[in-house]
């Protein structure tokens, strides 16, 4: 403790110290969206998936069993090119058995499908069909859907988007 007028106590170089808050908002959470419906056409929809995981890109866009799935670990993501800027509220996605769902992920936004910005992570319970609410609604044409966590298995057969 200083006492007085004995500041010099306090500091012999009296420096400087700079110290830089940056607040981040996570954007996602788990479960259904209160907003929003499922958009019901994605014919001109465009899938792209890491080059480490097995089956179409297109299995998760066509409304069938069929699947997209990592093996051993690997990594696992998928990009959406929804052909236009919409509002999305957030997501649904199937597995093909809780015991293939991820576990958590991260959601990014991008406005030229090459630059990706996160709107957060989400840690979500293993169910063959999964739920990510946006806290806030955004605009964007291009979404990406990254595995952070999961068994070293993990298959999707489906992927919907919610938007207003």
């Amino acid at each position: 403790s200083i006492e007085g007028n004995n500041l010099n106590a306090l500091s012999s170089n009296r420096g400087v110290v700079y110290v830089k808050i940056q607040n981040i908002h996570v954007n996602v959470e788990s479960g259904q969206p209160a907003e929003g419906t499922l958009i019901a056409d994605r014919s001109g929809w465009t899938v792209k998936v890491a080059p480490t995981t097995r089956g179409d890109a297109k299995n998760l866009i066509d409304g069938t069993n069929s699947d997209v799935a990592r093996d051993g670990g690997a990594e696992y993501w998928l990009t959406v090119d929804i052909g236009k800027v919409q509002t999305l509220t957030g997501i649904r996605n199937k597995c093909y058995a809780s015991s293939y769902s991820p576990t958590a992920v991260e959601v990014f936004t991008s406005s030229d499908g090459a630059k990706w910005k996160s709107i957060g992570a989400v840690t979500i319970s293993k169910s063959g069909t999964q739920y990510i609410k946006f806290s806030k609604a955004v605009e964007t044409r291009y979404l990406k859907y990254y595995v952070k966590q999961g068994p070293n298995t993990v298959s999707l057969t489906e992927f919907d988007l919610y938007a207003k």
